[in-house]
């Protein structure tokens, strides 16, 4: 047996036999499709499209391999090598195969913790608006006050971002096996009410990545997207990953419905340079990089919670003389062509300000110091 397409769809073959996989049980085939990927790895994947590719070009015989990877691997480097342009001296990058470009400076949330923490929203909403008119135009909204400021910015200038909407509460149904696509689609629906907003880019499932490699069947979730996404409300589905990067990695391999990764990435923590980072280019998955500024990663970490300003975090004083520590992580994370963006916590106009230089120069020579330090 093995799975491979017929007409662009999925399906088992073997034993004379030929089974669409539509026609098998979801949670059947999510196991079917799940085994076959742990058992062909990303580097046999792409040498087989390459056999393939060879197969066609002599004039033999063609062999099957998996769609993703023969759809994505053989350009991956060249996407990560054009000049798309900037947007105020920022440069553009592609968010993989939603084809948006996308500032590689964007902006996070959670401006209601970290050392410079704030609770005014009216405040928040004057700095969002400071964002754009900095030229940023990717943000990763998060829970309630920051979902409330984002929305009413959006309101008024939705079409100058490209915007990440919070799935709360899915990672603990994936664990118990309760989700259900009504919970996605009643979800969708309460914010869409509850904030006026009439689309959002990206449906960005939230935290998902404590649990583990194979656990979770994400069926219920994909339906319900493909709902909200016939409705018009959003156009692209990703999720976020808290942990290590082996559950994301797991996730990626055995579906093929994500657009978006966003995950922890920064020069204390880079685990994702492993695997996670070229399995995601090889599948066209855009990639936003968090906590760039280290935030918990590794566990107490240099560079605690969001970027802090001048309300410097434990245990950065050591290394105060090297200068412009959190630029000098931000910029270490663009150093990397593969990523599309990352978004930094802020939490006032002179933290955007100095962040967007330091996006829009080059690497700074004394960088080196601060990141062997």
């Amino acid at each position: 047996m093995r799975i491979g397409t017929i007409a662009g769809q999925p399906a088992v073959t073997g034993a004379g036999c030929v089974t669409s996989l539509a026609v098998i049980p979801w949670r059947f085939r999510a196991a079917l499709i799940r085994a076959y990927n742990c058992l062909m790895p990303v580097g046999q994947l792409a040498a087989a499209c390459a056999m393939r590719t060879e197969r066609r070009e002599s004039g033999g015989a063609e062999d099957e391999c998996h769609p993703r990877i023969e759809r994505h691997i053989m350009d991956n480097q060249s996407r990560s090598d054009q000049d798309l342009g900037t947007r105020n001296g920022l440069r553009l990058r592609r968010l993989g195969r939603t084809e948006k470009l996308v500032t590689e400076l964007g902006i996070g949330g959670h401006f209601t913790v970290g050392p410079t923490k704030h609770e005014d929203v009216d405040r928040r909403v004057g700095e969002l608006h400071h964002v754009l008119d900095q030229g940023i135009n990717y943000w990763d909204v998060q829970w309630e006050p920051e979902e409330e400021a984002s929305a009413r910015v959006l309101r008024e200038r939705g079409d100058e971002v490209v915007v990440a909407w919070p799935l709360h509460g899915v990672a603990e149904q994936l664990a118990n096996g309760s989700l259900t696509a009504q919970y996605v689609i009643d979800y969708c629906h309460d914010h869409q009410k509850r904030y006026g907003l009439k689309r959002i880019d990206i449906l960005l499932v939230i935290a998902v990545g404590n649990l583990a490699p194979g656990a979770a069947v994400f069926e219920p979730l994909i339906e319900g997207f493909e709902a909200i996404k016939k409705e018009g409300w959003c156009d692209y589905l990703g999720f976020s990953c808290h942990e290590g990067p082996e559950f994301a990695i797991s996730a990626l391999r055995t579906y093929d419905h994500f657009d978006v990764l966003m995950f922890p990435y920064n020069f204390l923590y880079h685990k994702a340079d492993e695997e996670l980072i070229g399995l995601a280019n090889d599948l066209d998955v855009g990639m936003v990089a968090m906590k760039p500024c280290g935030s918990a990663y590794p566990k107490g970490g240099l560079l605690c919670w969001a970027y802090a300003g001048d309300e410097l975090a434990e245990g950065l004083e050591p290394y105060l003389g090297l200068g412009r520590p959190f630029q000098t992580a931000v910029q270490w994370v663009l150093r990397n062509r593969l990523i599309s963006t990352t978004v930094p916590g802020v939490h006032n106009h002179q933290q955007i300000d100095e962040l967007v230089a330091a996006a829009q120069a080059d690497w700074w020579p004394d960088n080196e110091a601060l990141i062997e330090a």
